[in-house]
């Protein structure tokens, strides 16, 4: 008989702050409550401490931090508040504990945390490189303090695992082995339902015609990410093909920099939510993802292709784990403005080929990128290391 697992997911950020772990998280934590198991997730909160909370994906604890670097970087604060709501977690007896990145002195505590409770833990990577920074000066403490803190996560963790192949490949430079992917996922059939439940029409709302090929990044909006390198590869192609449209959806840091590009053809949408974004790639024919970001498998990537638009983007990442061939869409050898150029003009003209690489990608990510095959893979580990 397969008894009901209880899992215990430690996120350093949790929702309403948005982010890649943050989504993971959240859709995995939903798969494994709709199959019947217990979900609680561990995330950082105000000083004082919050109350849990009950939602539809588990219970949520909030453990008091301050935070750094514009509220991306919660540092735990150890005191009564903290201990007494651990203590509770321990109470619930999880089967596993599930640690989401190396990168937060929340992910040590969640390994102590289990390795003091005599719980078995696995840690999921998410990158694929160190995080740059503008100061070189910060770039290199960030490198410093990474390596340290993985190399007391490891002394903790019972296992590690992967959003992608990619992602285990980076473990190796901490001398970890990883054991498997737990890739980053999609519902196809959810995304299919918000894509239906949206009445917004951007092609309408912007007075374009339908014939039109439409482009489209979304995302934050950092340099790293290469929006600049997308426009610029944009303006180019209004030389030679008419009729194309670039949407831009997204905040960030650049945003008043990329707003100085004074192009008609350009549509700057702001920030939109989850299913605001998803009806925007359903009309999408092109999405564009120039990054040079340690990506670990772009979730955009994999909406985009739930949504039926063609990929372009780097081999940053698991994104080529998916975009196997040109058959499923189109990575860049090399991350220039002209090849980036190059190749949505190649999509543009090939419309027949464009068409069979949606599709392609389509059926792989269904098959093989589904929250449901990563929450059934995640019990199969808890069940296997006994607890």
């Amino acid at each position: 008989m397969n008894e009901t697992q209880t899992i215990c997911i430690f996120s350093a950020l949790y929702l309403p702050h948005i982010g890649g772990v943050e989504n993971y998280t959240h859709k995995l934590a939903l798969k494994l409550k709709e199959k019947g198991h217990n979900v609680i997730i561990v995330s950082s909160g105000e000083k004082e401490g919050q109350p849990k909370e009950k939602s539809m994906e588990g219970t949520i604890y909030r453990l008091p931090a301050n935070f750094f670097i514009r509220g991306s970087l919660p540092i735990p604060i150890i005191n009564k508040k903290t201990k007494t709501i651990l203590n509770e977690i321990s109470q619930h007896n999880p089967n596993i504990v599930v640690i989401n990145t190396r990168f937060y002195i929340h992910s040590l505590l969640g390994a102590i945390f289990a390795k003091r409770k005599h719980i078995k833990s696995i840690l999921i990577e998410h990158g694929t490189g160190h995080i740059v920074f503008d100061n070189k000066i910060i770039s290199l403490f960030g490198r410093w303090y990474e390596h340290l803190l993985t190399f007391f996560i490891k002394k903790q963790c019972n296992a590690f695992y992967g959003v992608s192949k990619a992602c285990n490949d980076w473990l190796k430079h901490f001398n970890i082995l990883a054991n498997g992917t737990l890739c980053n996922s999609i519902d196809v059939e959810q995304t299919d339902r918000q894509v239906n439940n949206c009445k917004v029409d951007y092609l309408a709302n912007n007075s374009i015609h339908d014939k039109a090929i439409i482009i489209a990044y979304v995302g934050r909006l950092v340099k790293e990410k290469g929006v600049e390198k997308l426009i610029e590869a944009f303006t180019m192609l209004q030389q030679t093909q008419k009729n194309i449209y670039l949407f831009i959806a997204g905040e960030g840091k650049i945003l008043s920099d990329i707003k100085k590009y004074k192009n008609d053809g350009v549509i700057f949408l702001g920030r939109l939510g989850n299913t605001q974004a998803l009806k925007l790639l359903s009309q999408t024919d092109i999405f564009c993802l120039p990054t040079d970001y340690p990506e670990g498998l772009p979730t955009s990537v994999l909406e985009a292709i739930a949504c039926k638009s063609y990929v372009i983007t780097t081999r940053n990442g698991g994104a080529k784990e998916v975009i196997i061939s040109k058959e499923y869409g189109f990575i860049l050898d090399e991350n220039t403005v002209d090849n980036l150029k190059n190749a949505i003009e190649f999509a543009i003209d090939d419309e027949k080929q464009r068409r069979n690489a949606i599709e392609n990608a389509y059926n792989r990510v269904q098959k093989y990128f589904s929250w449901d095959c990563c929450a059934d893979k995640l019990i199969d580990i808890s069940r296997e290391m006994g607890n």
